[in-house]
């Protein structure tokens, strides 16, 4: 994404280099600690590292440090350590840690291989940065320690900002944490009064830690004139590796501001102006009338001439710009899997951003609204973004000597077979409109005549004249009986069947598919906008829909019967322009406790993370969770290159089965420990410790305030105290014991 920017974008290039200048003055700084955390442990380094938690927990510290003074924020200073993630983001994180602790295996046979033995010490396992872990909550026991100490000792901060520190015991990932605090924090603004919250008001310059694709995604959507992206230069980060080799390493806590870089999507919103300002240009109809034009006037006809809808289209610049963000998350997220041929590196964001210019005079109107979308604007530009798929299937076909992937669609042609209809654009064939709401009553609406609506095995059999791959095709399977690339993805992808006994309840699945993945950009677009919608709702598929099969969507909104049935004659045309942008409701729910979580996303390797009752869940064989924990997986490039980008092929958890299984044990633990109070008159240990107890409850926030005094420019320069290595240390085994 950042590439991408930076191609389609050049003049961002030059703010970039600058880095962090002198004369911005910043007001609020916000870090996702987990894009600290990472690289002061293990660095991503593919090498065996040795446990040291208090090292580890000093570097962290003072890396925190060093960026705090790089930036000086005058209003606060806001740490976002990751908490309990939403469902939908957990099963990313299960993939990764699977993959991660196969790779370590891996990495430890080489290693052992080699060498014939393994460093001394414990093996670092990384996935110990997750909530609810022994490390974790050390970590941000020691770091509140910490904050207090540096607030009392040393000068910079005593007369530095207001500090937030937001732990792994309070739910939501570290970034969503940072939107949701000034959102927060927006709200309570009085706009009369001009007051509100001391770390809100118009204006003020945001900063926030990282440059990952979703941090400029929240950013942009946040609407905040001053918000800016702060990440070390790349050259900085990879010196002595790949391109960079010939330049030597620095230690982290010497970074100086020149080591930065800076986006300033102030300056990325000037580039949206600039290429909408055509848009900008136009008058709209009211506006015109305000002036005393007629309708003949010739401006107002040109723009009737451009603009189908020209009453309700009305040019704003911050609709354009999530509009942006939403195509955005249709090339990558964390929560869906994108449709195969939009690949951000194959050009699909350019291809998006085109057709989005060519269709918005078409439209009059936007593509979404908060996070609701228009479903008739949505799938005529999916539409024009399908007409590419075929040709995506075909290179992958030779790239890959696949003739299955070179199958062309015109194969599904045939008179009586729901291809040649439904995905033409036609109604919904009755045998799949039971997958299109949640609810008895919509499953209940598949006819009898279903089977003749799908098509038989004469259906099939009388298909036109075969193509040349798939003549191939069926020469290398002859068993298979897909007759395009669509057939082949969903048979070889989710194991749908392609056969004419089968097509009836596969059209059902791919139907059902296709809700589900509207209901996620639902999901997604909340989200980003508002927070999380809904804590256990997640996508149940490794794959996602094809593109050409996203049609028909209006059906599949609740309301939208009593859309077709309204003429809309009189009603105004603003009204009926928002009455045009649907959603999904989402019910409120609960974030996970936090041993629920380490249950979801753990490898069984990663045991050991675990209280000894929750570890043997995935170990024993009886365990009603083992199916859910593999010893061993399949992994699916689905062609992509590297190999972080493989599918990862694992079970998704039954959240209900594993809740009760985790209910049951700490149950049987209360029960335990209120038997032997019962009997002794003291409190006992059950069948987990106290630590590990206070491991899955979750926690609040915690600001600090310093006691301010007069600042020299000297104490400015001065570190004051820093923690010694001994009094970290200490701060580790003080919450291990318990006593934090």
């Amino acid at each position: 994404m950042f590439r991408w920017l930076t191609d389609q974008y050049p003049s961002i290039n030059r703010r970039l280099s600058e880095g962090l200048t002198t004369d911005v003055a910043v007001d609020n700084f916000y870090l996702d600690m987990n894009g600290i955390i990472h690289p002061c442990t293990h660095g991503n380094r593919e090498e065996f590292i040795v446990l040291d938690e208090a090292e580890m927990f000093k570097k962290i510290f003072g890396y925190v440090d060093r960026l705090y003074r790089i930036v000086r924020p005058r209003r606060v200073l806001y740490l976002a350590v990751d908490g309990v993630a939403p469902r939908a983001k957990m099963n990313q994180q299960r993939s990764r840690r699977f993959r991660s602790s196969k790779e370590a295996e891996e990495l430890a046979a080489t290693l052992l291989a080699r060498d014939g033995v393994l460093p001394d010490g414990k093996q670092f396992d990384s996935n110990c940065i997750t909530p609810g872990t022994d490390f974790m909550l050390k970590l941000g026991i020691a770091m509140r320690r910490w904050i207090e100490h540096k607030q009392k000792t040393d000068p910079f901060w005593k007369n530095g900002a207001d500090v937030v520190f937001t732990g792994p015991d309070i739910p939501g990932e570290g970034e969503h944490k940072v939107m949701d605090y000034i959102r927060e924090c927006r709200e309570e603004w009085d706009p009369e009064a001009e007051e509100g919250h001391p770390h809100w008001k118009p204006g003020m310059t945001h900063v926030l830690y990282g440059l990952d694709a979703d941090l400029i995604m929240l950013g942009l959507v946040t609407h905040e004139p001053r918000f800016m992206l702060l990440r070390e230069k790349m050259s900085v980060v990879m010196a002595g590796r790949g391109r960079h080799r010939g330049r030597k390493k620095k230690d982290m806590l010497e970074y100086t501001r020149d080591d930065f870089e800076l986006l300033e999507e102030a300056a990325l919103r000037q580039m949206f102006q600039i290429q909408f300002r055509k848009f900008a240009d136009r008058e709209t109809v009211g506006m015109a009338r305000k002036k005393g034009r007629t309708s003949n006037d010739p401006l107002v006809v040109k723009r009737n001439e451009e603009v189908q809808n020209p009453g309700t289209f009305e040019y704003d610049p911050e609709r354009i710009i999530d509009d942006f963000v939403f195509m955005c998350m249709l090339v990558g997220n964390d929560f869906l899997p994108h449709c195969p041929h939009l690949e951000i590196d194959g050009g699909a964001l350019s291809l998006m951003l085109n057709n989005y210019i060519d269709l918005l005079p078409v439209w009059g109107g936007y593509l979404t609204h908060k996070e609701n979308i228009n479903p008739h604007r949505f799938e005529q530009f999916v539409y024009h973004l399908a007409a590419f798929e075929e040709e995506h299937f075909k290179r992958r076909g030779y790239e890959e000597n696949e003739p299955g992937w070179s199958m062309g669609a015109d194969n599904e042609q045939d008179d009586n077979d729901f291809y040649g209809t439904w995905y033409g654009g036609g109604e919904t064939p009755e045998c799949a409109k039971a997958a299109n709401k949640k609810g008895g009553a919509a499953q209940a609406a598949a006819s009898e005549d279903a089977a003749a609506e799908v098509g038989g095995a004469a259906a099939v059999a009388s298909a036109g004249a075969e193509s040349k791959a798939a003549k191939k095709f069926h020469k290398l399977h002859p068993n298979d009986q897909s007759r395009s690339y669509r057939d082949y993805y969903y048979e070889t992808k989710l194991g749908w069947s392609p056969s004419a006994a089968d097509r009836e309840d596969t059209l059902r699945r791919r139907r059902g598919h296709i809700r589900d993945y509207l209901e996620g950009l639902h999901w997604v677009l909340a989200y980003y906008h508002s927070g999380c919608p809904s804590w256990d709702w997640y996508f149940p598929h490794l794959y996602s829909p094809l593109a050409t099969d996203m049609v028909n969507l209006s059906e599949f909104y609740e309301d939208d019967e009593l859309d077709a049935d309204s003429d809309g004659g009189d009603e105004d045309p603003k009204k009926a322009e928002e009455r045009s942008f649907k959603s999904f409701p989402f019910g409120e729910t609960t974030a996970f406790p936090p041993l629920a979580q380490l249950l979801s996303v753990l490898p069984p390797q990663s045991s050991e993370l675990l209280p000894d009752p929750l570890a043997e869940l995935m170990l024993e064989p009886s365990s009603p969770l083992a199916e859910y924990y593999p010893p061993d997986f399949e992994s699916d490039q689905n062609g992509k290159r590297q190999p972080w980008e493989a599918v990862v092929k694992i079970p998704f958890i039954e959240a209900d089965v594993l809740l009760e299984t985790l209910n049951d044990i700490l149950a049987s633990d209360e029960k335990i420990r209120a038997e032997a109070e019962a009997t002794n008159g003291e409190a006992s240990v059950g069948l987990l410790t106290n630590a590990e107890l206070k491991r899955n409850v979750h926690g609040k926030s915690h600001t600090f305030v310093p006691d301010r005094e007069y600042l020299t420019s000297e104490d400015a320069k001065d570190g004051g105290a820093s923690w010694s290595e001994e009094e970290v240390r200490a701060a580790v085994a003080a919450t291990s014991s318990g006593r934090a």
